[in-house]
């Protein structure tokens, strides 16, 4: 069934057609073969269908204390979603909860109550994390409230459908529950990165209003000894839309004050670099027609983001906006969806593109910023190849490197070929690893949107999520991923309904800082697998050398844990709802890792070398 939806998924998105209201299984675990297809009128939101999350698992019977205390705890890897009307399985009762994790990592934990009865005033806190070097304090624990939306659903740009789901991660010092509302809490742990090896022991409070004292769990973390380290040749950015650009167009929400502005987007630049983010985001050209020269708006964004340590040794800009200004000027007209257009264009057109990105480059390199690699036209039709390969040639033609958002096996990408050096794929891993490793010309980054925005079922998204970014990355030979979206709040940012696309990804909150969601978790997660992965690849490396024979024994079973690891992968395209290990085993993969890398490090490096981006034969 879940192949047949995920390949129904894929078809509707191409298409762009309407997609019907369905009720799509996505619960945990899969109770039933097939999920009755139920949908409700909205008394809320007038002219909408809710596809409600139908719950297959019984209600849970409660013990003495649970009933005295008025709720039952639980826990679920965090892969997997908890709706407001889950009802836990008796396997999911939880009475501790641990983790593992190196020096500077962000480990997340969640524990989830099921209310027996009305809950007023729930406040959930943590003690100091200690071990016998050292102590992770509170200050470094953040407790976040899993907060419930109307979004439309199963696609950002469904119809009139839509379904209540789990979403952002807010700040909620005191929360209600009516009976049998699940409400989950997430756990953020960082780790210092001076973090002494070692066993770290401590605890969270639960309290609310008629509970006659404190329930306190137990949390246990690893500390490792080694820090993770980072692929050199794989990167993640994403398609983002500036605070300080956006404000040029609506200022309503966070008003003209220039200060606060700054202050929202350092937030936003450090929240990126906390989920893994390894170079700016995408900035945009634009064309000033009285001047006839390209320019970036608010440039200042590059130093505050290197302010941070946001910086990286080249960002993808976007051409879009310059060229659809330099085609109304000499059209009268702005150009037609995706760049279908009838007819030539003067030579001239084409020769001022050549000249203004030269120009700009220039202007590039006296600013010293990093290099630039160029979208002429973003996601431009295959039937517009015509004029769109003159664009992209054009741009060729100015020195400097260029990209493209397209299907790279579909036939009209070939007459782009020689004016493209990377193909960003739209969506999905579309080559396989042999071409998208080994191409000479060419590197393959990926376009991943169904778990960044597009598909919006919780486990798609988290699930899939996690190992688009991590383990399926690591086994796809592409070098980097660039989402669309980190941030989309058009109207109403906490209104998923009144925009013609849901609103995705992080939120701004008032005070100016940031709300993270579900997804991003899970994708900070897998990039973190893939950090683990490279660890131990990069240990291996170093002493593949050494003499001594417990070493040559430990480099054998890493090279074997690798082996298994990547030969166990169901390599997809694109990872939604199936072919992907129990949500369970990504912690107890990642574990083995990093205890064979632990084994290893004790050992003297033989060599100075990088190890490569997959240590496989």
């Amino acid at each position: 069934m879940y192949k047949r939806h995920a390949l129904l998924l894929i078809n509707i998105i191409i298409m762009g057609g309407y997609f019907p209201a369905l009720a799509i299984a996505d619960d945990y675990p899969l109770s039933d073969p097939e999920e009755t297809i139920q949908t409700f009128a909205s008394y809320s939101h007038p002219g909408w269908q809710e596809v409600r999350f139908i719950e297959k698992n019984p209600v849970p019977p409660q013990t003495a204390i649970e009933q005295q205390r008025g709720f039952l705890l639980f826990s679920r890897p965090i892969t997997e979603p908890i709706y407001s009307n889950t009802n836990p399985l008796p396997k999911e009762r939880c009475d501790r909860l641990s983790a593992f994790a190196t020096p500077g990592e962000f480990e997340p934990v969640t524990i989830a109550l099921y209310p027996a009865r009305d809950l007023k005033n729930i406040s959930v806190s943590a003690s100091d994390l200690k071990s016998a070097a050292g102590t992770i304090p509170s200050s470094n624990i953040d407790i976040r409230l899993v907060t419930y939306y109307d979004i439309r659903f199963p696609l950002y740009r469904s119809i009139n459908t839509f379904r209540r789901m789990p979403e952002l991660l807010e700040k909620v010092q005191n929360h209600s529950s009516l009976a049998h509302e699940c409400q989950r809490y997430w756990v953020i742990i960082k780790v210092p990165e001076s973090a002494p090896v070692g066993l770290y022991e401590g605890q969270l409070s639960i309290t609310c209003d008629g509970l006659p004292k404190p329930v306190n769990i137990p949390v246990v973390m690893k500390v490792f000894s080694f820090k993770l380290k980072r692929d050199p040749k794989k990167q993640f950015t994403a398609f983002n839309y500036d605070i300080l650009w956006q404000m040029d167009y609506d200022n309503s929400r966070y008003g003209r004050d220039e200060k606060h502005l700054r202050r929202i987007a350092i937030n936003e630049y450090r929240a990126m670099l906390d989920y893994g983010i390894t170079m700016p985001p995408t900035f945009y050209i634009d064309y000033d027609k009285d001047r006839d020269k390209y320019f970036l708006k608010h440039p200042e964004t590059l130093r505050l983001m290197a302010q941070v340590g946001l910086k990286g040794s080249f960002i993808f800009v976007v051409m879009d906006v310059a060229h659809q200004k330099l085609y109304k000027k000499y059209t009268g007209e702005h150009p037609p969806k995706q760049y279908n257009v009838q007819g030539m264009l003067p030579s001239n057109f084409y020769a001022d593109i050549t000249r203004l990105t030269r120009e700009f480059e220039a202007v590039r390199k006296k600013n010293n910023w990093p290099e630039f690699i160029y979208l002429p036209l973003d996601e431009v039709s295959p039937d517009a190849a015509a004029f769109g390969t003159q664009v992209y040639r054009a741009v060729k033609s100015a020195g400097v490197k260029v990209w493209m958002t397209t299907l790279p096996n579909q036939p009209s990408a070939k007459l782009y070929e020689e004016h493209v050096n990377i193909w960003c794929c739209t969506q999905e891993y579309l080559v396989p690893y042999e071409k998208a490793a080994f191409d000479k010309k060419h590197e393959f980054w990926c376009y991943p949107n169904y778990q960044a925005c597009s598909i919006r079922i919780p486990r798609a998204q988290c699930k899939g999520g996690r190992m688009t970014w991590g383990f399926g990355f690591w086994r796809s030979g592409f070098t980097g991923l660039i989402p669309w979206i980190w941030r989309w709040d058009m109207q109403d940012p906490f209104n998923y309904l009144d925009d013609r696309v849901s609103d995705c990804g992080f939120k701004i909150a008032r005070d100016g800082s940031m709300i993270p969601v579900t997804y991003w978790e899970c994708i900070r997660e897998g990039i973190d697998d893939g950090r683990y992965i490279y660890t131990l690849q990069q240990a291996i490396a170093e002493r593949e050398e050494s003499p001594d024979p417990e070493c040559k024994k430990l480099i054998a079973e890493g090279k074997m844990l690798l082996r298994g690891i990547w030969d166990r992968i169901d390599v997809q395209s694109a990872y939604l709802l199936e072919g992907m290990w129990p949500s369970e085993e990504f912690n107890t993969i990642r574990w083995n890792l990093a205890v064979c890398t632990e084994k290893l490090l004790k050992y003297n490096q033989t060599k100075n070398v990088e190890a490569p981006s997959v240590l496989i034969e």
